[in-house]
């Protein structure tokens, strides 16, 4: 690793789809339920990764509260997906269709191209990294010891045990502080624009847009993007280089 790297003090990433490869781990788990149930199959396989994906984010607030466990989430949202591609089944058929999924889906896990070699010249550097994620502790501490990043990691802070969810600056402060970091020392790395980029900015920290599929940026508004974890040091100077917080995008609804 080249020492004359200029680096933040500390870096703080998201999980889901920045570090872990949560899309990919789904798109595994749905091809096998649609090889074994085809009334699944009568939806275009993209189109049905992109509801399944919108049923996550809209139940997992109940998930994170409480109000609904993560089996129950999950067969909810396979009921909605076979009402979408004009189907049903059983109770029992949606119970069993969740676990099979999730034992895919666990399967499948897998990093972010280019992750561990990125997290390993910070662990070598010593720089801490810190991950601040809206999920449950233990679903990402699995996550983290099943795709080999958790002994790179210095902080895992979930929403569950700080009391606050992205993009609320609070849970950004809160990771900063067990850190003992201040703001502009620091850099924030995430691939949801609302919850990574303007909640770290909203808490003064320097934040970098992760948006390896290139999709269209917010109107307005500075963007600050990293197409990529690989190679390292380019990573690293990216997001070196992404110093002062510029103006969220503009609500344009």
């Amino acid at each position: 690793m080249n020492s004359a790297l200029p680096s933040p003090r500390v870096v703080l990433f998201d999980l889901d789809d920045t570090l872990f490869d949560h899309r990919g781990a789904v798109k595994g788990a749905l091809q096998r339920l649609r090889r074994e149930h085809p009334g699944l199959a009568r939806t275009a396989f993209a189109v049905q990764v992109g509801r399944y994906l919108d049923l996550v984010n809209e139940l997992h607030e109940g998930v994170l509260s409480g109000t609904l466990s993560a089996s129950a989430a999950r067969e909810d949202r396979f009921r909605r997906l076979l009402a979408d591609a004009g189907s049903s089944a059983l109770p029992a058929e949606v119970a069993q269709m969740a676990s099979v999924y999730r034992e895919e889906y666990q399967r499948s896990r897998r990093p972010v191209t280019g992750a561990p070699e990125l997290l390993g010249s910070y662990h070598e550097a010593g720089i801490p990294v810190g991950i601040v994620t809206n999920n449950l502790r233990i679903e990402q501490e699995e996550k983290l010891e099943a795709i080999g990043l958790a002994p790179l990691v210095d902080l895992l802070l979930t929403s569950e045990e700080a009391g606050y969810a992205k993009p609320s600056a609070e849970i950004f402060r809160l990771a900063l502080r067990r850190l003992r970091a201040a703001p502009p020392e620091a850099r924030m790395v995430g691939d949801s624009f609302e919850s990574d980029v303007v909640g770290a900015r909203s808490a003064g920290i320097p934040a970098l847009w992760f948006n390896p599929r290139a999709l269209a940026p917010p109107a307005g508004g500075h963007v600050v993007e990293l197409g990529s974890l690989h190679p390292a040091g380019k990573a690293r100077r990216q997001i070196a280089e992404a110093t002062g917080v510029f103006p969220a995008a503009p609500d344009t609804r």
